[in-house]
């Protein structure tokens, strides 16, 4: 039995950018963008509401203000030419940069290894990465994918998101819902 050997690799840093998010701010200018379309009585407790929208919305956004992860390589000795690892349904969650109102679906992550495997952790923390912050989901979807390719120099690579789109379905029928699905190939490497 063949041994794999850990290739020591960077973890992610939480650290903020060199802007700090005022939280209190943040929490006034939403109160005040509400106030400017009239909500100020169409909600029970409008300081509540305001504070905990802005809340998530920083949450929502926070990749913004972090590194991209790194993954935990393994070496690895391939058995055959045609083995894929095959990572399904990672769900993630997302924000559309035209409406800011989410989309959500899951990723579908194959690969063909060269020298090396990675963590499956990493894969889900990548998606998670990249879904934090005002996205659309062809550019999601290459993002995991290029870095995908960056990090791991496979073999072959699939990225494949099949998401729902709330700017769609809220503002049309309502009673449609519909996937899109948009897939990232990588180059032959």
């Amino acid at each position: 039995m063949k041994k794999r050997n850990d290739i020591p690799s960077e973890q992610p840093k939480d650290s903020t950018s060199h802007k700090e998010i005022d939280l209190k701010e943040a929490k006034e200018a939403y109160a005040h963008f509400l106030n400017v379309i009239h909500l100020e009585d169409a909600v029970t407790d409008f300081d509540e509401t305001a504070s905990l929208s802005s809340d998530l919305l920083v949450q929502l956004t926070s990749s913004v203000h972090q590194s991209v992860p790194k993954l935990s390589l393994i070496k690895w000795h391939r058995s055959k030419e045609e083995d894929w690892v095959i990572l399904d349904d990672i769900p993630f969650y997302s924000l559309c940069e035209h409406h800011f109102v989410p989309f959500f679906g899951t990723a579908k992550i194959e690969y063909r290894p060269s020298s090396v495997i990675a963590g499956l952790g990493g894969f889900i923390r990548l998606v998670d990465y990249f879904s934090k912050k005002p996205q659309l989901q062809e550019r999601l979807t290459e993002e995991i994918g290029t870095t995908l390719v960056a990090q791991l120099k496979p073999l072959a690579l699939r990225v494949t998101l099949r998401a729902r789109q709330m700017c769609v379905e809220l503002r049309g029928q309502p009673a449609i819902t519909f996937e899109t699905h948009f897939s990232y190939t990588s180059p032959l490497l």
